[in-house]
């Protein structure tokens, strides 16, 4: 990996800490300050860092100028593959029998990495 990738990966794992912190703090303040059920703010918490997340890593992370038009569809398509990625390994470490934090950990670097490259290459693909 370049110098230039080195660096997008490690403003993509920080926009990826942020965005579960945002995301717990939405949950929490959802469920114990708006009175909001476990799935309502669990969605609601999923929705903050998944829009934060979008913004960082479109204007910080590759630092992109294309269309959100064009690039929000991307991203949501991105995280669905890379989510089911994430799942499939999950499920297989399970069956293999790995024990559950072996299978997490591997199912989120998984994740991480597939993520990262299709918002790299597909989403917001380096611009010249």
């Amino acid at each position: 990996m370049t110098p230039a990738g080195r660096h997008a990966f490690l403003r993509f794992i920080t926009v990826g800490i942020v965005n579960t912190v945002v995301g717990l703090v939405t949950v929490l303040a959802a469920s114990e300050w708006l009175g909001a059920t476990a799935f309502i703010a669990n969605g609601a918490g999923l929705l903050a860092g998944f829009v934060l997340g979008y913004q960082l890593n479109r204007l910080w992370t590759f630092r992109s100028s294309r269309a959100v038009s064009i690039t929000a569809p991307r991203y949501l398509l991105a995280f669905a593959l890379s989510y089911s990625i994430n799942l499939a390994i999950l499920a297989f470490g399970l069956s293999a029998g790995l024990h559950q934090v072996v299978a997490q950990a591997a199912a989120l670097a998984a994740y991480s990495l597939a993520f990262f490259f299709l918002c790299r290459v597909i989403v917001f693909p380096v611009e010249e």
